[in-house]
Order: C-alpha cells, then structure tokens, then sequence
C-alpha cells in the first residue's frame, strides 16, 4: 500500500510538472495569436452604405460624390516594423494607401501624432491616428471647418470602416484580398 502512495504522490508530480511546462511553453503562443495582426493587408471595397451623404455634408462637390461612387478603390495598410514589435508601440510608421483607378493616396503616419494629409477628395486636412483594442485604427480628420472621424475595424475577412461628419453617418465593408 505504501508503494501505491509513492507512486501515486509521484504521478501527481508529474502532472504537476507538466501542467507548468503547458503553461511556460502555450502561455505565449496563446497570448501571441491573441494579439494578431488583423490590420495590415490590402483591402477591395464591397459596398457603402449613406457614402454619398456623407460627401456632400463635408462639402464635396457634386461631380467628385459621383465619381467617387464610381470608384472601386483598394486599401493597402502596411508598418515599416516587424511582427514581433506590439501594435500600439508608437515609433512604427505606418503607411495606408488607397488607390482607385481616378486617383491615388499614401498616408504615412505614427499613431497618436498628428499628419497632414491632402484627401481623395481634395480637402486638406489634419490627421491623427489612434489604435483601439489592436483591431480599430480610428482617425479624425480636421479641416476646412469640419472634424470627420473613421473608424476602420479589421477582422481576419474584411475591414469595416464608420465615418462620420457632424450627425451624418457612413458606412463601408471591405474584404481583405
């Protein structure tokens, strides 16, 4: 009976062992996939919803609103550091391009910090970018008497972007190609 004890005792020590090994060894392979990068990618526009309205509330012209609805832009957001390096670490620089075939735009910016930016549309404007819960780049722009947000979140398909300009609201899905 003594011997069944030593080697039950002994059992549980190894499954103790092994339990701390599980934890020191998947901890941070959990924490790692747990903080993907589901935001750098390029991105092709699926559809808007209330786009129009919105361009016009920021005071775009007639012809612009429509030929920005006959656009079909693709989005590129990329990060000049590695994969190792943790998404809000605020010396990457970022890059987000969009192209159409009317026109092109690169945005190059560090999060928190404000930019200046000529947009698609002609506007000029300041930006600044902020990173939310590692799946949302919210921008505000501010110019031309106007403070219009974006708020784009990424998941493993696609990037929804928000947009709002006073109480007019917009909305874009774009799929990850």
């Amino acid at each position: 009976l003594i011997h069944f004890y030593k080697i039950l005792i002994r059992y549980k020590m190894a499954i103790n062992k092994l339990q701390i090994l599980l934890v020191l060894v998947a901890g941070p392979l959990i924490a790692a996939a747990a903080e993907k990068n589901v935001i750098e990618g390029k991105y092709n526009l699926q559809s808007s919803s209330n786009f129009t309205k919105y361009l016009k509330e920021l005071g775009v012209s007639w012809l612009l609103r429509n030929l920005a609805g006959l656009a079909d832009p693709d989005v590129t957001i990329s990060r000049d550091c590695g994969p190792e390096t943790p998404l809000e670490d605020t010396s990457c620089t970022w890059t987000l391009y969009t192209y159409t075939i009317f026109k092109t735009n690169t945005v190059i910016f560090k999060l928190n910090q404000e930019v200046d930016d000529t947009t698609m549309d002609g506007r000029q404007v300041k930006s600044t970018y902020v990173l939310r819960n590692n799946n949302t780049i919210v921008e505000t722009q501010r110019g031309g008497g106007k403070v219009t947000t974006l708020e784009r979140t990424f998941d493993e398909q696609k990037m929804k972007v928000d947009l709002t300009v006073n109480n007019v609201k917009a909305s874009s899905i774009f799929t990850r190609i």
